[in-house]
């Protein structure tokens, strides 16, 4: 093994996701939605800088023009999904003022595309891999095993198993409103057909991106804040 174990690359992979969690959960009366989504911006991305050099590379062993061109057709693909599967579960929503919508839109083009990505795909769906195939060598304690003695910086790029999409597909959709799980669910797998093609994160992070950009486009022209 050469890279730093997986125990140790829980909090850099982590931290940027529960910090940003972390401060949405401060209740309005405490800090106003502007405020909070400004300290979701400044905190977030001072962890994604902390945690950079300890988490895996964007970039894969294939084309990055391919992996960016990739993304862009994916993350229209996972708009489409997102509306379809949101829609039935959510009603008209609340209207987002000019400044509250900006705020919530760089956040989420800027910074979740890149920390869930890491997380999810990056981290979780790695060590899934990881857990399944110690579990299947026979090892009493295959999650022991790949918590302390493997690392998924040594895997390699675009590597999935079924257990390892399961628990990044579940992980992902437990982390959004239970109004989004079908859609979250659906979004996650496409995540993980979209890494196991193109071997990198570059093109999850640009899908996520895309769709999450042309979801705030689609509830500011249509109105349908509920999707968002």
């Amino acid at each position: 093994m050469s890279g730093a174990p997986n125990r140790a690359l829980v909090v850099p992979f982590a931290l940027p996701y529960v910090l940003y969690v972390g401060i949405a959960s401060i209740p309005a009366e405490w800090l106003a939605r502007d405020w909070n989504y400004i300290a979701r911006i400044v905190l977030t991305t001072a962890a994604l800088l902390w945690a950079w050099p300890r988490v895996i590379p964007l970039l894969g062993p294939g084309s990055k023009r391919l992996s960016i061109a990739a993304g862009l057709i994916v993350g229209v693909v996972g708009l489409a999904l997102w509306i379809a599967l949101m829609t039935p579960f959510v009603g008209e929503g609340q209207e987002w003022d000019v400044r509250g919508w900006w705020l919530r839109l760089v956040a989420a083009v800027m910074i979740v595309p890149i920390f869930e990505e890491q997380l999810m795909r990056g981290f979780l769906l790695r060590f899934g891999v990881q857990w399944g195939e110690a579990r299947k060598a026979g090892s009493k304690d295959a999650f022991g095993e790949a918590f302390d003695k493997q690392s998924v910086l040594d895997l390699p790029a675009g590597k999935v198993t079924v257990f390892g999409a399961v628990l990044s597909i579940v992980l992902f959709a437990l982390g959004h409103h239970m109004t989004e799980w079908a859609a979250a669910v659906a979004y996650g797998g496409l995540m993980v057909w979209l890494y196991a093609w193109r071997r990198d994160l570059l093109s999850c992070v640009i899908a996520h991106a895309t769709t999450n950009l042309l979801l705030a486009l689609y509830v500011r022209s249509t109105g349908a804040w509920g999707l968002w």
